[in-house]
């Protein structure tokens, strides 16, 4: 079973792993540590029962490393093309 994260009604990019906690726990402590805090901030604020928090904090924080990956991975593209121009 995987969850998939909805960035509007008619977009769905990235499926989350039904076993999204075994990701999670792979991460580094720093980032757990957003996590909590987020999935704290959704729970409290966004009046989310738990488990709901938790996910949604995790589809975040997935959203923002995907928005990241692209931004560098275009970033190194161009560097990696004015490089190799450079090669003869």
């Amino acid at each position: 079973m995987s969850l998939s994260i909805a960035h509007n009604q008619t977009d769905v990019r990235t499926v989350i792993p039904s076993d999204w906690r075994v990701v999670l726990a792979k991460f580094p402590e720093e980032i757990r540590e957003a996590w909590e805090e987020r999935a704290a901030i959704i729970e409290y604020e966004g009046r989310e029962p738990r488990p709901t928090a938790e996910r949604r904090a995790f589809e975040c924080m997935l959203a923002q490393f995907e928005e990241a990956l692209l931004i560098l991975s275009a970033h190194f593209s161009v560097a990696s093309s004015r490089c190799s121009k450079n090669v003869a």
